[in-house]
């Protein structure tokens, strides 16, 4: 007995009514090769590449005949890009030879259906009388009739929006499907390895700090990356890689990056296993240390490594520019100084993306307390994060005076120049010919020209903890030819720093000037 399979029920659940579009006799050529479905991977290997596309590896068994071939490849992407299908090997029992490759979108409709099935035996309700279904051989199909031939010889135009074919028509899929066609010298098993890109998948990376600000150790440190499939169709067991670095892409003329060099795993480094490295070329992958189910329209998150008790350094500091009125208090903010080794439990490179810090309160609720955003960073590198402001710890900055001086060290009333000296008044004396009025005095471009300029302010630190001093770095920041930094400790060619220790329910006031060279 063949196996009934119902057009609307496998479709969609119930009835579903035909549409009025008329479906000719679809005769293939007699020597056109059917298409031989493979739906099945042996193994699929997708690289990810940023959140710009993917990389998909399978590998297929089909059952080939000698001579030409058509091999349906369901279950292909639905945002497969155009022309990107590799045809890595193909083994089997004879020698295997590609031709060519369309990409055929999902076609497998009720009305694709009933027009592959035009000259086949189908099943059809009739709903008239009693009921009945009806079998015979499908001669047309238009709208929601259907015209059979009868085993008798009669023809029957049939109303009705239940039908039933033995099989799917070749050809057809409910995915998208690569069609290559190929020529094998000996009929037999073939195992076809085969690459394509697609769009629609994409990753990104979370950082997830517990911070103890009681003894300044991060008690967890969890990475983790998000998978997103949007590419329109679902990979069962995958292996997944993450690609690192930036990467050009061709096909959009941009560079893509990817996730950061990783050192060797660390075995102090987290309690569960981690992602493993690989170099390629001058690229680095992650491999994801198991095979992931990524369904389509689904977001995937999954733990790259963790890392446990990890000394950071805190540090109050009032930032060199804040971009508003410091004249008014404000909060200063909150660094946390972070040494990425093994010694420190971690040695990982880490990839970009935001950090959320969490602190447990009076209750033992993790709360967010703090976040920031960081960039790749490298394995044994110090780095920063800024997690915020602390909301009891106040400051203002406030410029006092701005002076200039000359060479001759004189200050200057903001570099102006001597007054300019008047003629004799009138009947005074002789009166003044066109040739001897007299001429005002010239500047004297050297004695007032300033060459250096002090500009003073003055931090106010307010510290509104009642039970605890705090120090506070105040921050400066240096114009390009500043030569003179006065009482502040010089970091770089464009920042400064003074340290101020404030005691509980006080403030304490730094006072700071800037000598910049004008000449």
């Amino acid at each position: 007995m063949k196996n009934k399979i119902g057009i609307f029920g496998f479709l969609a659940a119930g009835a579903l009514a035909l549409f009025a579009v008329p479906f000719p006799g679809m005769a293939h050529a007699a020597d056109a090769p059917k298409p031989v479905a493979s739906v099945a991977a042996d193994n699929v290997d997708i690289t990810i590449y940023g959140q710009r596309y993917a990389q998909v590896q399978e590998t297929r068994t089909v059952t080939l005949t000698a001579g030409a071939n058509k091999v349906q490849l369901n279950g292909i992407a639905g945002q497969y890009r155009n022309d990107s299908l590799r045809v890595i090997t193909a083994s089997g029992a004879g020698t295997f030879t590609y031709k060519s490759a369309t990409y055929q979108p999902a076609n497998l409709t009720p009305e694709r259906i009933l027009a592959e099935s035009v000259g086949k035996e189908i099943e059809v309700f009739q709903k008239t009388g009693a009921g009945e279904w009806v079998k015979g051989k499908l001669l047309t199909s238009n709208g929601g009739q259907v015209t059979l031939q009868l085993a008798s010889g009669e023809v029957r135009v049939i109303t009705s929006s239940d039908v039933r074919v033995s099989q799917t028509p070749a050809g057809l899929s409910n995915t998208a499907a690569l069609v290559v066609e190929c020529n094998v010298s000996v009929a037999g098993d073939y195992k076809i390895t085969f690459a394509y890109d697609t769009n629609g998948l994409g990753w990104s990376a979370k950082h997830t700090l517990v911070y103890d600000d009681s003894n300044s150790k991060v008690e967890s440190w969890k990475t983790t990356v998000n998978i997103v499939n949007n590419s329109g169709v679902t990979y069962g067991k995958a292996t997944v890689r993450l690609i690192s670095g930036a990467v050009v892409d061709k096909s959009s003329g941009v560079r893509m990056r990817g996730m950061p060099q990783m050192a060797p795993a660390s075995a102090d480094f987290g309690q569960s296993e981690s992602a493993s490295v690989e170099s390629v070329g001058d690229q680095k992958t992650y491999n994801l240390p198991e095979t992931l189910e990524l369904v389509s329209g689904q977001a995937r998150q999954v733990v790259l490594f963790e890392g446990r008790n990890i000394d950071v350094t805190r540090t109050y500091f009032v930032p060199a520019f804040s971009g508003g009125d410091e004249s008014k208090q404000q909060s200063v903010s909150i660094r946390l100084s972070v040494d990425n080794s093994e010694k420190n439990n971690m040695g990982k490179a880490l990839p970009a993306g935001p950090v959320q810090v969490y602190q447990y309160n009076q209750a033992g609720i993790q709360l967010v307390t703090g976040g920031d955003n960081i960039g790749d960073k490298a394995a044994a590198e110090k780095f920063d994060m800024v997690i915020g402001t602390a909301s009891d710890i106040k400051y203002t900055r406030t410029q006092t005076s701005s002076k200039r001086y000359n060479a001759a060290g004189d200050e200057l009333n903001g570099g102006t120049v001597a007054p300019v000296r008047p003629a004799p008044p009138i009947g005074r004396g002789p009166r003044p010919s066109p040739t001897n009025l007299g001429t005002p005095a010239q500047p004297n471009a050297v004695a007032d020209e300033p060459v250096r300029q002090e500009d003073t302010y003055e931090v106010k630190v307010y510290n509104y903890k009642d039970n605890k001093k705090v120090t506070v770095k105040v921050e400066v920041y240096l114009p390009q030819d500043q030569t003179v930094v006065k009482p502040l400790v010089k970091k770089n060619a464009n920042q400064a720093e003074a340290t101020v220790t404030v005691n509980a329910s006080g403030n304490s006031t730094v006072e700071y000037t800037i000598t910049t060279n004008l000449k």
